[in-house]
Parts: structure tokens; sequence; C-alpha cells
């Protein structure tokens, strides 16, 4: 019955995406996926009919060798953005779980410029490795500019998210803050971290995700703290050659650790790691090349991409 249902529910949404191209003009846009941050390769293909804004997006993780897809529909009517999608994609809400199978539905409030308020729900399952776990959620995602004078910024994201799973009913929570702190080349970024986990769906933090330079699934724990010291600066202010003056040299510094749920606050040990490299800064995005070195000295080579916050 499961499978029947979400078939129909994704014919449904195919069928309306359709329907909505068809009725007006068209401007189609694709976004291509590399695999940066994340091991994902693809292409997400984009429609804009007025007010609405059919997608598509299809996706090959080349670690687990398996093809995600969604398709999703949006409808914007100033300040309110509605949306509903279906597939099997990556998850963003629930820590330490990478992909999610069912149907998504929010609305965002843009209140203002940089201000902004996203809530919705969640029915399906959750991935982690080959683990699949059903599960329905709400989640909040508040983002606010809270000082801004030049070059000087400060932020506020916290996502929240709480459910429970369908196999025990038993709840889940977990809670993120992060306060990013811009002062010309110069960020500071803290977050706090913290979930309360289930016999069946226990969400986590990897510290390899807080601070660079160590290894996946490594050090784990359902609460944290960590903060990042980071400077830049232009390596070619006044080059005329293409992506040049986009090129930035980065230092930074990471700190911060995880605790798991049955230790206390008194172990609460700090890991550290420091490096540098190099910053190609397009708009809201970043791809970095970078050499950091972990509390034991060992060298770790970091490739990936990331949006500015």
């Amino acid at each position: 019955m499961g499978r029947k249902k979400s078939k129909k529910v994704l014919i449904f949404l195919i069928t309306l995406a359709l329907t909505v191209i068809n009725d007006g003009a068209v401007a189609a846009e694709f976004y291509p996926l590399i695999p940066l941050d994340s091991s994902l390769v693809g292409v997400e293909y984009e429609y804009q009919v007025a007010d609405f804004t059919p997608r598509l997006g299809i996706a090959c993780d080349l670690e687990t060798k398996n093809i995600l897809s969604y398709v999703s529909f949006s409808y914007q009517t100033a300040p309110l953005v509605w949306s509903l999608s279906y597939g099997h994609w990556t998850h963003q809400y629930v820590p330490g779980y990478h992909y999610q199978q069912g149907i998504t539905s929010s609305l965002c409030y843009q209140i203002e410029s940089e201000h902004s308020l996203t809530g919705g729900i969640f029915g399906g399952t959750l991935q982690r490795n080959e683990e699949k776990i059903r599960t329905g959620l709400i989640f909040l995602d508040y983002k606010k500019r809270l000082y801004f004078d030049w070059d000087r910024e400060i932020k506020l994201h916290l996502i929240t998210v709480a459910g429970k799973t369908r196999e025990s009913g038993n709840s889940y929570y977990a809670t993120e803050l992060e306060l990013p702190i811009i002062m010309g080349s110069f960020k500071i970024k803290p977050w706090l971290g913290y979930s309360k986990q289930t016999r069946l769906l226990a969400p986590y933090y990897d510290l390899r995700n807080l601070v660079r330079g160590y290894q996946r699934d490594e050090i784990l724990g359902n609460r944290g703290f960590t903060i990042s010291f980071e400077q830049q600066w232009t390596l070619f202010p006044y080059s005329s050659l293409p992506f040049l003056e986009l090129l930035n040299a980065v230092v930074f510094t990471d700190a911060g650790g995880v605790l798991k749920s049955n230790q206390k606050a008194e172990e609460f040990e700090l890991y550290k790691s420091i490096g540098a490299g190099l910053a190609l800064k397009m708009g809201e995005f970043e791809i970095r090349l970078e050499k950091v070195y972990n509390r034991w000295g060992e060298g770790q080579i970091l490739f990936g991409g990331m949006c500015i916050n």
C-alpha cells in the first residue's frame, strides 16, 4: 500500500508540474550538481511560470551508487512561498541522517531582507548508510541578520526539528544555533547543537562536520559546541584575468567537541585544528582547497564548495 501511495503522489506532482508548464510561457534553467561538499553528481531543472515554479532533480551518489530523484512544486505570493515535494533526496534537518524518501510540505515567510522563517512537515523514511526508519516530523528554520554596517555583520541561524518514529512512537528532537560574525575579512562562527535520541532513531553530530581535519564517524555525540576563526585576503585584487580577482588566501583554526548521551558535561574534550588554503569566491558560493592539521598533527587535504553565511 505504501509504495502504491508514493507512486500516486509522484504521478500527481509530475502531472501538476507539466500542466503548469503547458499553461504559460516557460523560463527554464539547469543547475548542475557537482560533487564538492557531497558525493552527488547530477542536475536540477527549474521552470518559472508566473508565480509557479516546478522543479525536477536527478543525481547519482558516487559513494553508494544509488540513483536519487525528486519532483517539487512551489507557489510564491510575497512574502510567502509554499512548496510541496516528493522523492528520494538529501536530508538536512535531522542530524546524522543523509537521505530521505517521502513527501515534504513547507511554508517560507520572508519577513524582510535577511530575515525569514520556514516551517514544514515531512512524512516518509530517513536513511543513514543502509538503515531506513519510517517517521513523521516537523521543522522550523529561522534566519535573521542581527547587525549590519558596511563590512561588519552578525547573523543568527536557528534550526529545530521534532518527530516520532512510526514503529515505536518514540519522539526525538534536535536544535542547532549558529551565530556567524563578519568583521571585514575576519570571520568568527560559534555553533551549538543538542538532540534527544530514541532507540530506533538517534540524531547525532559528527565532529568531522564541525571541526575540520577529523575522519567521518570517528567522534560522534548528541551534544556539541564548536567555534571557528578565519581570515581571508584577496591575492590579485587588480587582475583583469578571469577568476584571478576572485581568488582569496585563507587561514583558519577550528575548536570544539561533542558529547555522547551517556557522558557528563565535565567529560567534554576540546578538539582543535589549524589550516590554510585558497577560496574562489563567486557571489554567495565559495570553492575551497584547504590543507588542515588536527590535534595529533595528522594532515588532510579538503576540497569542496560551501555557501557563505
